[in-house]
């Protein structure tokens, strides 16, 4: 079942998708565009839906799949959830997705990647690999996320009109003197 948040009327790459999984023998359910998640997971629950995926293109979207996966959470749900979309990112998933829902989420980078994730999610050989490997990735990236805040960051400072970058360990620079001519002023120091 293929979906665009709620708030998001882009469907150019869910389209994409829908159209490779069709050709390789899914079942696709599309159900448009700015689709809010209480329908979403009526629809999942009225058909019985392998996999959800979910699609957006503008920025509040990426808030909407935060709540969707909130809400596969608060009902119990263990289907799988992919992620795809422009604004989407693997860190913005492990970081904020993921984190959310117990079941399966997957960040798909493009159409191409669909057919082999969902070919993985739905094999019980193929999809503890994939999900371990998914975890571990996303492991990674929490990680590397958490210690953005330890590292050094550059200060800016408004001085005489100017902003000034301090990197931690060095000198401020100090502008120094121009002159400065124009064709409409007279040089300048």
């Amino acid at each position: 079942m293929l979906a665009t948040v709620k708030g998001d009327v882009h469907d150019i790459g869910k389209n994409i998708v829908g159209v490779v999984l069709s050709c390789n023998n899914y079942e696709v359910i599309d159900m448009g565009v700015m689709v809010p998640a209480q329908k979403i997971l009526d629809k999942a629950a009225e058909v019985g839906a392998d996999i959800i995926g979910l699609s957006g293109l503008i920025t509040p979207s990426l808030d909407e799949m935060v709540g969707f996966a909130t809400e596969m959470q608060r009902n119990g749900l263990q289907i799988p959830l992919l992620i795809g979309g422009a604004t989407t990112s693997r860190a913005h998933t492990a970081v904020k997705i993921d984190r959310k829902y117990d079941g399966p989420v997957v960040w798909v980078k493009d159409a191409s990647r669909s057919v082999p994730t969902a070919a993985a999610l739905l094999d019980d050989r193929q999809r503890p690999a994939l999900l371990e490997a998914t975890q571990a990735d996303y492991d990674s990236l929490r990680a590397r996320h958490s210690q953005k805040s330890e590292r050094p960051q550059a200060v800016l400072r408004r001085r005489a009109g100017q902003q000034v970058a301090d990197q931690p360990g060095t000198a401020t620079p100090r502008p120094s003197p121009r002159r400065r001519a124009c064709t409409c002023c007279p040089a300048t120091t």
